[in-house]
């Protein structure tokens, strides 16, 4: 569930400016069109952990709605994407799949540390078990930032497919 929540979200933050120098804008302004996004996905973050902390079903469907969004984004962008010439549709895809993976990541992130605790014996628990949990999921994104974050130049870059 982490690798569906952190690799698309640095995928979109590569391609980002990509998909919205496609609408027509120079690189300056593709950068600061990115923030929209950004600013409604926080913003959703904020809401869905405060209904998550208050709600007595548990944080399981504040984490598998999100992620839905995220499916529901990607697909809205890869048909965008192939049926070519609608750049529109891949901004508007990516825009819901950035408002899925903001919210869906503080919900795993809390949901996934009592899980690993609950599997290990039970003079380990307390809050070194819980920073150790911390720091594994933090290796791991670094992980996928060397993986998609790497720098391309202009004669790289490619076709961008959401």
């Amino acid at each position: 569930m982490y690798w569906g929540i952190v690799a698309p979200l640095y995928g979109i933050s590569l391609f980002l400016p990509t998909i919205i120098n496609e609408l027509g804008y120079v690189s300056s302004t593709a950068q600061l069109l990115t923030v929209p996004i950004y600013i409604t996905a926080a913003c959703l973050t904020i809401i869905t952990a405060w209904y998550s902390d208050r709600s007595k079903i548990g944080r399981a469907p504040f984490i598998f709605i999100p992620m839905c969004a995220i499916l529901i984004g990607f697909i809205i962008a890869i048909a965008g994407s192939a049926h070519g010439g609608v750049p529109g549709l891949v901004y508007a895809g990516v825009f819901i799949a950035t408002c899925g993976i903001y919210p869906a990541f503080p919900g795993n992130i809390c949901w996934s540390k009592p899980l690993r605790i609950a599997f290990t014996s039970p003079e380990l628990l307390g809050k070194f078990l819980l920073t150790c949990c911390s720091v594994e999921q933090s290796g791991w994104q670094l992980q996928e930032v060397r993986r998609y974050g790497n720098p391309y130049r202009g004669w790289e870059s490619g076709r961008c497919y959401g």
